[in-house]
Protein backbone atom coordinates (compact mmCIF):
# COMPACT_ATOMS: atom_id res chain seq x y z
CA UNK A 1 0.00 0.00 0.00
CA UNK A 2 1.30 3.44 -0.84
CA UNK A 3 1.28 5.98 1.96
CA UNK A 4 -0.95 8.97 1.38
CA UNK A 5 0.18 10.90 4.42
CA UNK A 6 1.45 13.83 2.36
CA UNK A 7 -1.86 14.47 0.60
CA UNK A 8 -4.63 13.06 2.79
CA UNK A 9 -6.15 14.90 5.75
CA UNK A 10 -5.35 13.58 9.21
CA UNK A 11 -7.52 10.65 10.22
CA UNK A 12 -6.02 10.40 13.70
CA UNK A 13 -4.23 13.37 15.22
CA UNK A 14 -2.42 13.92 18.50
CA UNK A 15 -1.82 17.52 19.55
CA UNK A 16 0.76 18.20 22.27
CA UNK A 17 -0.16 15.13 24.29
CA UNK A 18 1.46 14.95 27.71
CA UNK A 19 1.16 12.46 30.58
CA UNK A 20 2.64 13.07 34.02
CA UNK A 21 2.40 10.74 37.01
CA UNK A 22 2.51 12.27 40.48
CA UNK A 23 4.60 10.05 42.75
CA UNK A 24 4.51 12.25 45.83
CA UNK A 25 3.85 15.86 46.74
CA UNK A 26 7.24 16.89 45.42
CA UNK A 27 8.01 14.22 42.82
CA UNK A 28 6.52 13.45 39.45
CA UNK A 29 7.45 11.41 36.39
CA UNK A 30 6.90 12.62 32.83
CA UNK A 31 5.90 9.61 30.71
CA UNK A 32 4.94 11.54 27.56
CA UNK A 33 5.87 15.13 26.71
CA UNK A 34 4.35 17.27 23.93
CA UNK A 35 3.75 14.36 21.55
CA UNK A 36 2.21 15.45 18.25
CA UNK A 37 1.70 13.45 15.06
CA UNK A 38 -1.02 12.57 12.59
CA UNK A 39 -1.97 9.44 10.64
CA UNK A 40 -3.90 9.30 7.36
CA UNK A 41 -6.81 6.96 6.70
CA UNK A 42 -5.67 3.50 5.63
CA UNK A 43 -2.08 4.14 6.72
CA UNK A 44 0.05 1.62 8.62
CA UNK A 45 2.32 3.38 11.12
CA UNK A 46 4.74 1.83 13.60
CA UNK A 47 5.66 3.55 16.85
CA UNK A 48 9.10 2.41 17.97
CA UNK A 49 11.44 3.18 20.83
CA UNK A 50 13.23 1.61 23.80
CA UNK A 51 11.40 0.34 26.86
CA UNK A 52 10.04 3.22 28.93
CA UNK A 53 10.07 5.75 26.06
CA UNK A 54 6.31 6.40 26.30
CA UNK A 55 5.06 4.51 23.25
CA UNK A 56 2.62 2.23 25.11
CA UNK A 57 1.41 5.17 27.21
CA UNK A 58 0.69 7.07 23.99
CA UNK A 59 -1.23 4.08 22.62
CA UNK A 60 -3.34 3.78 25.78
CA UNK A 61 -4.18 7.48 25.62
CA UNK A 62 -5.45 7.02 22.06
CA UNK A 63 -7.52 4.00 23.11
CA UNK A 64 -9.01 5.92 26.05
CA UNK A 65 -7.54 3.75 28.81
CA UNK A 66 -5.50 6.71 30.09
CA UNK A 67 -6.41 10.38 30.30
CA UNK A 68 -3.66 12.73 29.13
CA UNK A 69 -2.43 15.43 31.49
CA UNK A 70 -2.40 17.86 28.56
CA UNK A 71 -3.21 17.99 24.85
CA UNK A 72 -5.97 16.39 22.84
CA UNK A 73 -6.70 13.44 20.56
CA UNK A 74 -8.79 13.93 17.42
CA UNK A 75 -10.38 11.23 15.26
CA UNK A 76 -11.55 12.40 11.84
CA UNK A 77 -11.25 15.98 13.10
CA UNK A 78 -13.45 15.34 16.15
CA UNK A 79 -11.97 15.67 19.66
CA UNK A 80 -12.32 12.35 21.50
CA UNK A 81 -10.15 13.08 24.56
CA UNK A 82 -13.11 13.20 26.99
CA UNK A 83 -14.58 9.92 25.69
CA UNK A 84 -14.05 6.59 27.41
CA UNK A 85 -12.80 3.54 25.49
CA UNK A 86 -16.33 2.17 25.14
CA UNK A 87 -17.33 5.25 23.14
CA UNK A 88 -14.35 5.37 20.78
CA UNK A 89 -14.56 2.01 18.97
CA UNK A 90 -10.78 1.86 18.76
CA UNK A 91 -9.92 -1.76 19.62
CA UNK A 92 -6.46 -2.78 20.77
CA UNK A 93 -4.59 -6.08 20.36
CA UNK A 94 -2.46 -6.62 23.45
CA UNK A 95 0.89 -8.28 24.01
CA UNK A 96 -0.64 -10.87 26.38
CA UNK A 97 -3.70 -11.45 24.11
CA UNK A 98 -6.16 -10.56 26.97
CA UNK A 99 -8.60 -13.33 26.02
CA UNK A 100 -11.39 -14.25 28.40
CA UNK A 101 -10.29 -17.62 29.84
CA UNK A 102 -13.88 -18.72 30.64
CA UNK A 103 -15.10 -18.11 27.06
CA UNK A 104 -14.38 -20.31 24.07
CA UNK A 105 -13.01 -19.03 20.76
CA UNK A 106 -16.44 -18.27 19.31
CA UNK A 107 -17.54 -16.41 22.44
CA UNK A 108 -14.30 -14.43 22.64
CA UNK A 109 -14.60 -13.24 19.05
CA UNK A 110 -18.31 -12.52 19.43
CA UNK A 111 -17.92 -10.59 22.69
CA UNK A 112 -17.79 -7.08 21.20
CA UNK A 113 -20.65 -7.78 18.81
CA UNK A 114 -22.86 -9.02 21.65
CA UNK A 115 -22.01 -5.92 23.68
CA UNK A 116 -23.26 -3.85 20.74
CA UNK A 117 -26.52 -5.86 20.62
CA UNK A 118 -26.05 -7.38 17.17
CA UNK A 119 -28.46 -10.16 16.23
CA UNK A 120 -27.40 -13.80 16.61
CA UNK A 121 -27.53 -14.23 12.83
CA UNK A 122 -25.14 -11.31 12.23
CA UNK A 123 -22.84 -12.48 15.03
CA UNK A 124 -22.70 -16.04 13.67
CA UNK A 125 -21.98 -14.78 10.14
CA UNK A 126 -19.26 -12.31 11.17
CA UNK A 127 -17.52 -14.73 13.54
CA UNK A 128 -17.51 -17.40 10.84
CA UNK A 129 -15.96 -14.94 8.40
CA UNK A 130 -13.20 -14.05 10.85
CA UNK A 131 -12.47 -17.69 11.59
CA UNK A 132 -12.22 -18.37 7.86
CA UNK A 133 -9.93 -15.40 7.23
CA UNK A 134 -7.61 -16.16 10.15
CA UNK A 135 -7.45 -19.95 9.87
CA UNK A 136 -9.42 -20.57 13.06
CA UNK A 137 -12.07 -22.87 11.60
CA UNK A 138 -12.43 -25.91 13.85
CA UNK A 139 -11.26 -24.14 17.00
CA UNK A 140 -14.53 -22.35 17.80
CA UNK A 141 -15.42 -24.57 20.79
CA UNK A 142 -11.94 -24.58 22.31
CA UNK A 143 -10.87 -22.42 25.26
CA UNK A 144 -7.78 -20.17 25.33
CA UNK A 145 -5.71 -22.60 27.41
CA UNK A 146 -6.29 -25.23 24.73
CA UNK A 147 -4.75 -23.06 22.00
CA UNK A 148 -1.19 -22.40 20.90
CA UNK A 149 0.29 -18.91 21.29
CA UNK A 150 -0.18 -18.29 17.57
CA UNK A 151 -3.83 -19.34 17.71
CA UNK A 152 -4.47 -17.15 20.75
CA UNK A 153 -2.93 -14.19 18.92
CA UNK A 154 -5.20 -14.80 15.91
CA UNK A 155 -8.27 -15.00 18.19
CA UNK A 156 -7.30 -11.65 19.72
CA UNK A 157 -6.91 -10.20 16.21
CA UNK A 158 -10.25 -11.66 15.11
CA UNK A 159 -11.99 -10.21 18.17
CA UNK A 160 -10.75 -6.75 17.18
CA UNK A 161 -11.34 -7.05 13.43
CA UNK A 162 -14.86 -8.42 13.74
CA UNK A 163 -15.95 -4.98 14.97
CA UNK A 164 -14.96 -3.56 11.56
CA UNK A 165 -12.96 -0.75 13.15
CA UNK A 166 -11.66 2.16 11.15
CA UNK A 167 -8.51 2.20 13.27
CA UNK A 168 -6.77 -0.61 15.11
CA UNK A 169 -4.04 -0.40 17.76
CA UNK A 170 -1.37 -3.03 18.41
CA UNK A 171 0.74 -3.06 21.58
CA UNK A 172 3.77 -5.29 20.87
CA UNK A 173 1.46 -8.13 19.76
CA UNK A 174 4.14 -10.55 18.56
CA UNK A 175 6.67 -10.40 21.39
CA UNK A 176 5.49 -13.72 22.89
CA UNK A 177 5.82 -15.65 19.61
CA UNK A 178 8.85 -17.51 18.30
CA UNK A 179 10.80 -16.06 15.36
CA UNK A 180 9.14 -18.11 12.61
CA UNK A 181 5.61 -17.53 13.92
CA UNK A 182 6.38 -13.85 14.32
CA UNK A 183 7.19 -13.56 10.62
CA UNK A 184 4.02 -15.41 9.60
CA UNK A 185 1.75 -13.39 11.89
CA UNK A 186 3.37 -10.12 10.86
CA UNK A 187 2.63 -10.86 7.21
CA UNK A 188 -0.92 -11.87 8.11
CA UNK A 189 -1.54 -8.61 9.96
CA UNK A 190 -0.27 -6.57 7.03
CA UNK A 191 -2.39 -8.56 4.56
CA UNK A 192 -5.54 -8.07 6.67
CA UNK A 193 -4.84 -4.36 7.04
CA UNK A 194 -4.54 -3.90 3.29
CA UNK A 195 -7.55 -6.10 2.55
CA UNK A 196 -9.84 -4.24 4.95
CA UNK A 197 -8.21 -0.79 4.48
CA UNK A 198 -7.83 -0.29 8.23
CA UNK A 199 -5.73 2.47 9.76
CA UNK A 200 -3.14 0.86 12.04
CA UNK A 201 -0.87 2.20 14.77
CA UNK A 202 1.54 -0.56 15.77
CA UNK A 203 3.81 -0.29 18.82
CA UNK A 204 7.00 -2.34 18.89
CA UNK A 205 10.59 -2.19 20.13
CA UNK A 206 11.76 -4.60 17.40
CA UNK A 207 13.62 -2.64 14.70
CA UNK A 208 13.13 -5.24 11.97
CA UNK A 209 9.41 -5.39 12.68
CA UNK A 210 9.14 -1.61 12.76
CA UNK A 211 10.81 -1.15 9.38
CA UNK A 212 9.40 -4.09 7.41
CA UNK A 213 5.65 -3.49 7.42
CA UNK A 214 4.67 0.18 7.84
CA UNK A 215 4.11 3.11 5.53
CA UNK A 216 5.76 5.38 8.11
CA UNK A 217 7.77 5.07 11.32
CA UNK A 218 7.54 7.25 14.44
CA UNK A 219 10.63 7.04 16.66
CA UNK A 220 10.24 7.97 20.34
CA UNK A 221 12.70 8.40 23.18
CA UNK A 222 12.29 9.72 26.73
CA UNK A 223 8.63 10.57 26.13
CA UNK A 224 9.20 12.62 22.99
CA UNK A 225 8.85 12.06 19.24
CA UNK A 226 12.37 12.18 17.77
CA UNK A 227 11.75 11.48 14.07
CA UNK A 228 8.87 10.65 11.72
CA UNK A 229 9.33 9.34 8.20
CA UNK A 230 9.19 6.44 5.79
CA UNK A 231 11.20 3.39 6.91
CA UNK A 232 13.95 3.85 4.31
CA UNK A 233 14.21 7.56 5.09
CA UNK A 234 14.54 7.00 8.84
CA UNK A 235 17.08 4.22 8.31
CA UNK A 236 19.22 6.05 5.75
CA UNK A 237 18.88 9.59 7.11
CA UNK A 238 18.55 9.53 10.91
CA UNK A 239 18.17 12.98 12.41
CA UNK A 240 19.96 12.24 15.68
CA UNK A 241 22.68 9.88 16.96
CA UNK A 242 20.01 8.11 19.02
CA UNK A 243 17.93 7.27 15.92
CA UNK A 244 21.03 6.12 14.03
CA UNK A 245 22.10 3.87 16.91
CA UNK A 246 18.64 2.52 17.72
CA UNK A 247 17.42 1.84 14.18
CA UNK A 248 20.55 0.31 12.65
CA UNK A 249 24.18 -0.64 13.10
CA UNK A 250 26.20 2.56 13.12
CA UNK A 251 29.75 3.75 13.59
CA UNK A 252 30.30 7.03 15.45
CA UNK A 253 33.34 9.26 15.13
CA UNK A 254 34.46 12.24 17.16
CA UNK A 255 35.39 14.88 14.59
CA UNK A 256 37.48 17.97 15.13
CA UNK A 257 37.20 20.60 12.40
CA UNK A 258 40.37 22.57 11.66
CA UNK A 259 39.09 25.96 10.57
CA UNK A 260 42.54 27.00 9.32
CA UNK A 261 42.08 24.46 6.52
CA UNK A 262 38.39 24.67 5.57
CA UNK A 263 38.65 21.91 2.98
CA UNK A 264 40.15 19.41 5.40
CA UNK A 265 38.78 17.48 8.38
CA UNK A 266 41.03 16.19 11.13
CA UNK A 267 39.28 13.42 13.00
CA UNK A 268 39.98 10.80 15.60
CA UNK A 269 37.93 7.60 15.63
CA UNK A 270 36.69 6.30 18.96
Amino acid sequence: MTSTAATSPAFLELRDIGKTYQISRTQHVVAVESVSFSISEGEFVTLIGPSGCGKSTTLRIIAGFLKPTSGEVLLQGRPITPLGPQDRCIPMVFQNYALFPHLNVYENIAYGLKARNYSEEVIAHDVAMMCQMLNLVGTEARFPDELSDGQQQRVALARALVLKPKILLFDEPLSNLDARLRLQTRAQIKRMQEMLNITVLYVTHDQQEALSIPDRVIVMNKGKVIQVGKPREVYNHPKTPFVADFIGNSNFYDVCVNYNFPNRLDYTAT
